[in-house]
Protein backbone atom coordinates (compact mmCIF):
# COMPACT_ATOMS: atom_id res chain seq x y z
CA UNK A 1 0.00 0.00 0.00
CA UNK A 2 1.49 3.56 -1.23
CA UNK A 3 0.64 6.03 1.77
CA UNK A 4 1.95 9.73 1.42
CA UNK A 5 1.96 11.88 4.51
CA UNK A 6 2.01 15.39 4.07
CA UNK A 7 2.25 17.83 7.23
CA UNK A 8 0.77 21.62 7.67
CA UNK A 9 1.94 23.54 9.92
CA UNK A 10 3.57 20.61 11.69
CA UNK A 11 7.38 19.06 12.26
CA UNK A 12 7.38 15.83 10.68
CA UNK A 13 8.68 12.96 12.33
CA UNK A 14 9.75 9.43 11.61
CA UNK A 15 7.59 8.45 14.50
CA UNK A 16 4.49 9.64 13.27
CA UNK A 17 4.88 8.69 9.70
CA UNK A 18 5.53 5.15 11.22
CA UNK A 19 2.28 5.41 12.96
CA UNK A 20 0.47 6.57 10.10
CA UNK A 21 1.45 3.87 8.15
CA UNK A 22 0.19 1.13 10.16
CA UNK A 23 -2.58 2.69 11.43
CA UNK A 24 -3.83 3.55 7.50
CA UNK A 25 -1.86 0.47 6.49
CA UNK A 26 -3.75 -2.04 7.86
CA UNK A 27 -6.70 -1.61 5.57
CA UNK A 28 -4.99 -2.82 2.92
CA UNK A 29 -5.97 -6.74 4.08
CA UNK A 30 -9.72 -5.45 2.90
CA UNK A 31 -8.37 -5.25 -0.99
CA UNK A 32 -6.37 -8.34 -3.11
CA UNK A 33 -4.89 -5.03 -5.35
CA UNK A 34 -2.57 -2.39 -4.37
CA UNK A 35 -4.11 1.20 -3.47
CA UNK A 36 -2.95 4.48 -2.18
CA UNK A 37 -3.75 7.20 0.38
CA UNK A 38 -2.47 10.57 0.63
CA UNK A 39 -2.57 11.51 4.97
CA UNK A 40 -2.76 15.04 5.57
CA UNK A 41 -1.74 15.94 9.32
CA UNK A 42 -2.23 19.62 10.22
CA UNK A 43 -2.97 21.47 13.30
CA UNK A 44 -4.57 24.71 13.71
CA UNK A 45 -5.33 26.51 17.31
CA UNK A 46 -5.72 23.47 19.73
CA UNK A 47 -6.72 21.07 17.33
CA UNK A 48 -5.14 17.99 15.13
CA UNK A 49 -6.69 17.60 11.77
CA UNK A 50 -6.33 14.76 10.17
CA UNK A 51 -7.53 13.85 6.41
CA UNK A 52 -7.13 10.94 4.36
CA UNK A 53 -8.44 10.56 0.80
CA UNK A 54 -7.90 6.67 -0.20
CA UNK A 55 -7.95 5.47 -3.95
CA UNK A 56 -9.20 1.58 -4.62
CA UNK A 57 -10.60 0.08 -7.58
CA UNK A 58 -11.19 3.32 -8.82
CA UNK A 59 -13.49 4.48 -5.61
CA UNK A 60 -12.52 7.61 -4.00
CA UNK A 61 -12.84 7.45 0.17
CA UNK A 62 -12.13 10.68 2.16
CA UNK A 63 -12.19 11.30 5.60
CA UNK A 64 -11.44 13.67 8.06
CA UNK A 65 -11.42 13.72 11.45
CA UNK A 66 -10.23 16.03 14.43
CA UNK A 67 -9.10 15.90 17.82
CA UNK A 68 -6.47 17.90 20.96
CA UNK A 69 -3.96 15.03 20.41
CA UNK A 70 -2.28 14.13 17.24
CA UNK A 71 -2.58 10.20 17.69
CA UNK A 72 -5.84 10.04 18.69
CA UNK A 73 -6.92 12.29 15.54
CA UNK A 74 -4.86 9.21 13.42
CA UNK A 75 -6.88 6.47 15.50
CA UNK A 76 -9.87 8.48 14.56
CA UNK A 77 -9.33 8.31 11.51
CA UNK A 78 -8.33 5.07 10.77
CA UNK A 79 -11.68 3.79 12.94
CA UNK A 80 -13.44 6.15 10.75
CA UNK A 81 -12.01 4.67 7.56
CA UNK A 82 -12.18 0.85 8.05
CA UNK A 83 -15.90 1.28 9.37
CA UNK A 84 -16.47 2.98 5.85
CA UNK A 85 -15.12 0.14 3.91
CA UNK A 86 -16.11 -2.49 5.53
CA UNK A 87 -19.82 -1.03 4.82
CA UNK A 88 -19.10 -0.63 1.21
CA UNK A 89 -17.34 -4.12 0.82
CA UNK A 90 -20.95 -5.43 2.62
CA UNK A 91 -23.34 -3.54 -0.05
CA UNK A 92 -20.98 -4.71 -3.31
CA UNK A 93 -21.40 -8.01 -2.02
CA UNK A 94 -24.75 -7.86 -1.37
CA UNK A 95 -25.41 -5.70 -4.62
CA UNK A 96 -23.99 -9.28 -6.67
CA UNK A 97 -27.02 -10.93 -4.83
CA UNK A 98 -29.74 -8.69 -5.82
CA UNK A 99 -31.79 -7.01 -8.98
CA UNK A 100 -30.38 -3.73 -9.87
CA UNK A 101 -33.46 -2.05 -9.44
CA UNK A 102 -33.48 1.82 -9.74
CA UNK A 103 -36.41 2.39 -7.99
CA UNK A 104 -35.04 1.03 -4.61
CA UNK A 105 -32.33 3.88 -4.75
CA UNK A 106 -34.55 6.62 -5.48
CA UNK A 107 -37.74 6.90 -4.93
CA UNK A 108 -38.83 10.06 -6.22
CA UNK A 109 -37.89 11.88 -9.69
CA UNK A 110 -38.10 15.76 -8.87
CA UNK A 111 -36.55 18.49 -10.00
CA UNK A 112 -36.57 21.52 -7.78
CA UNK A 113 -36.34 24.95 -9.33
CA UNK A 114 -33.93 27.29 -7.97
CA UNK A 115 -34.88 30.72 -6.82
CA UNK A 116 -32.65 33.32 -7.68
CA UNK A 117 -32.59 36.55 -5.83
CA UNK A 118 -32.03 39.57 -7.60
CA UNK A 119 -28.74 40.25 -6.98
CA UNK A 120 -26.03 39.34 -8.99
CA UNK A 121 -24.37 35.89 -8.14
CA UNK A 122 -20.39 35.55 -9.37
CA UNK A 123 -19.02 31.93 -9.89
CA UNK A 124 -16.09 32.22 -7.50
CA UNK A 125 -14.90 28.68 -8.06
CA UNK A 126 -14.18 26.55 -10.76
CA UNK A 127 -13.60 22.47 -10.35
CA UNK A 128 -13.32 20.48 -12.53
CA UNK A 129 -12.83 16.37 -12.70
CA UNK A 130 -13.57 13.34 -14.69
CA UNK A 131 -16.83 12.00 -14.87
CA UNK A 132 -17.26 8.03 -15.50
CA UNK A 133 -19.89 5.76 -16.76
CA UNK A 134 -21.43 3.95 -13.56
CA UNK A 135 -25.16 2.41 -12.55
CA UNK A 136 -27.04 4.25 -10.02
CA UNK A 137 -26.19 1.59 -6.98
CA UNK A 138 -22.21 2.66 -7.68
CA UNK A 139 -22.85 6.45 -8.47
CA UNK A 140 -24.44 6.16 -4.74
CA UNK A 141 -22.14 4.25 -3.22
CA UNK A 142 -19.16 6.55 -5.10
CA UNK A 143 -21.12 10.03 -3.53
CA UNK A 144 -21.37 8.30 0.01
CA UNK A 145 -17.58 7.38 0.05
CA UNK A 146 -16.86 10.54 -1.10
CA UNK A 147 -18.95 12.67 1.55
CA UNK A 148 -20.59 14.72 -1.38
CA UNK A 149 -23.82 15.95 -1.66
CA UNK A 150 -23.74 15.42 -5.51
CA UNK A 151 -22.10 13.44 -7.89
CA UNK A 152 -22.33 14.08 -11.46
CA UNK A 153 -21.98 10.44 -13.49
CA UNK A 154 -22.67 8.81 -17.00
CA UNK A 155 -25.48 6.29 -16.78
CA UNK A 156 -23.74 3.77 -19.48
CA UNK A 157 -27.35 2.08 -20.77
CA UNK A 158 -28.35 5.34 -21.87
CA UNK A 159 -24.66 7.45 -22.31
CA UNK A 160 -26.19 10.51 -21.00
CA UNK A 161 -25.32 12.78 -17.84
CA UNK A 162 -27.24 12.28 -14.93
CA UNK A 163 -26.81 14.01 -11.50
CA UNK A 164 -28.04 12.17 -8.41
CA UNK A 165 -27.76 14.29 -5.21
CA UNK A 166 -28.97 13.61 -1.03
CA UNK A 167 -32.50 15.75 -0.03
CA UNK A 168 -33.09 16.93 2.69
CA UNK A 169 -35.09 14.21 4.18
CA UNK A 170 -31.96 11.54 3.64
CA UNK A 171 -33.48 9.94 0.17
CA UNK A 172 -32.20 10.57 -2.98
CA UNK A 173 -32.69 12.93 -5.98
CA UNK A 174 -31.94 11.89 -9.83
CA UNK A 175 -31.32 14.55 -12.21
CA UNK A 176 -31.40 12.47 -15.58
CA UNK A 177 -30.43 14.82 -18.78
CA UNK A 178 -32.27 14.64 -21.98
CA UNK A 179 -31.11 16.08 -25.43
CA UNK A 180 -33.80 17.96 -27.44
Amino acid sequence: MEINVYYNNLEPSDAIKKYVETKIGRIQKYFDTEISAQVTLSVEKLNHFVKVTLNAHGYIVHVEEKDANLYSAIDLVSDVLERKIKKYIEKLKSKKNKNNNKAKIVEERIYEAQSFEKEEKRVIKIKNYEIKPMDLDEAVMQMDLLGRDFLVFIDPATDLVNVIYKRHDGNFGLIEAKTK
